[in-house]
């Protein structure tokens, strides 16, 4: 997670956060972009079924922009806030199998 600390310090995604918070829908867009493959990418490594990949990362998009106001830069990086989100609920939910998994 180091990695995405870094990309939320000086590359705009403060800036993305502020607009957000404002009322600015094309600025989640442009996160959503931004943050989609870091995000499916953690779920895809706790899930073992495809569609539900689709659905935790959906899910976590959703709780973002409904929480977007508790997000601040003393609180934690854009990034890492949102990859962070989803953990709590992949963790109840069925575990990749250890072989024939082809997601």
């Amino acid at each position: 997670m180091a990695g995405l600390v870094e990309v939320g310090r000086g590359d705009g995604s403060w800036e993305l956060v502020a607009a957000v918070q404002a009322g600015d829908r094309e600025a989640f867009g442009r996160l959503y972009e931004r943050y989609l493959p870091q995000v499916r990418g953690f779920v895809r490594r706790r899930v073992w079924d495809a569609g539900l990949v689709e659905d935790l990362t959906s899910e976590t998009f959703l709780r973002a922009l409904r929480r977007i106001d508790t997000l601040t830069e003393r609180r934690a990086d854009p990034g890492a806030w949102l990859v962070g989100s989803p953990g709590t609920w992949c963790s109840t939910t069925p575990s990749r199998p250890a072989t024939g998994w082809t997601g």
